[in-house]
């Protein structure tokens, strides 16, 4: 069953070795993908996504209108998010404290009133790009909420939005919210469909696998490159990729293998203006196609049909994030750790080893994933 046997002659008979391998052609990847490797890439996706979060003008909300301070504030609040939300502004954190401000501008003003170009000068004051002043003014038992967002540089008015509700209850507030946001931008394409599609490249790297016994250790560590096409609806994302891996035993044995992997991840996205987070969980089937060891560079031995005895089930925890790149087409990046089961290889390795009580060693290791998805 695609088993190598190496006698060492320096411990006679019971040295029998069964070897088998695990691994990408050779010169794909030398060594363990590391975890410094590892760092340097997360560090990187970090430094984008902060990059992007801070390139977003800062917007500032002023609720005026006939009702109490306290739904003035709520609704203030809620708004808020909603222009978050539409990953075209961040909010500042005295927001309201800029409510506050505007209040005590007003009072101090003969007529009451405080115009545009005075909230503009406040707007700057709070070291904000935009200010967005609502208007509640009851009508027909209802309420109209008119809102527009004013450039505090110019004053001009370069967004204006509106629309109706009773204002009863707080999904009141978040429904006319979202609704005043879509009547100023339009609806975003994001909600016109959950499903997306994408595709990238990963490394995935095995710190263990192989058979131990109480003499004997031929850990098996692979690492491995790959390319993948992805299908994500919200909860749910299911990948196809392929693989090419390469390992060492010893200095003078190597090994490698090519393969498909099918995997299927249940995530819980997060969203911040243009990111989104999500924690992962799942499994993924790598499917061994093709693979072989070589001895010293001289002698290759080929799986053949034996390479799907190398196959295995992969149990992976870990999460990622999606970077709005614009409506439709964002960078995915994440970071997985896994547990391998025991391939059959490694279970008739076991049973073939007669001495030391062998057993399977487990691997385990990382997945990094990098990709462009479009939303539909």
């Amino acid at each position: 069953m695609g088993v190598i046997l190496v006698y060492n002659t320096m411990n006679f008979d019971k040295n029998l070795t069964i070897l088998r391998g695990m691994g990408m052609s050779k010169g794909v990847l030398k060594g363990s993908f590391g975890m410094k490797t590892v760092l340097f890439f997360m560090m990187i996706s970090l430094v984008s996504t902060v990059a992007i979060a801070q390139d977003l003008p800062r917007i500032a909300i002023y609720v005026t209108g006939n009702i109490g301070e306290d739904e003035k504030s709520a609704l203030g609040t809620v708004m808020l998010s909603a222009l978050i939300n539409s990953g075209r502004y961040r909010g500042i954190e005295r927001s309201s404290a800029f409510m506050a401000e505007v209040e005590r501008e007003q009072a101090t003003q003969r007529s009451g009133a405080i115009d545009d170009s005075h909230i503009s000068e406040l707007g700057k004051q709070f070291g904000v790009r935009f200010v967005c002043i609502a208007a509640i003014t009851p009508a027909f038992g209802s309420y109209q909420v008119s809102a527009r967002i004013v450039d505090v540089e110019t004053a001009e008015v370069v967004h204006i939005g509106n629309a109706a509700s009773p204002l009863n209850l707080m999904k009141d507030l978040e429904e006319v919210s979202e609704k005043v946001v879509v009547s100023m931008f339009g609806k975003s394409k994001r909600t016109a469909s959950n499903i997306s599609a994408g595709g990238g490249a990963f490394f995935l790297n095995d710190f263990g696998g192989g058979v131990l016994n109480e003499e004997y250790t031929y850990k098996m560590p692979f690492s491995s490159i790959g390319l993948n096409i992805f299908l994500d609806v919200v909860y749910a994302e299911v990948s196809v990729g392929l693989l090419f891996a390469d390992g060492t035993v010893y200095e003078d044995i190597e090994y490698s293998f090519t393969a498909l992997t099918f995997g299927i991840l249940g995530k819980y996205p997060i969203r911040f203006n243009k990111i989104t987070v999500f924690p992962a969980v799942g499994v993924d089937y790598k499917t061994v196609l093709s693979g072989g060891e070589t001895y010293g560079g001289d002698y290759t031995y080929e799986w053949g049909r034996y390479a799907g005895s190398y196959s295995a089930l992969w149990f992976k925890l870990g999460g990622g994030a999606d970077i709005d790149l614009n409506e439709n087409i964002y960078l995915r990046i994440g970071l997985l750790y896994g547990m391998r089961a025991t391939n059959e290889s490694e279970k008739e390795t076991i049973e073939d080893w007669w001495w030391g009580e062998p057993k399977a060693n487990i691997g385990h290791g990382f997945t990094l994933r990098a990709g462009i998805g479009y939303r539909f």
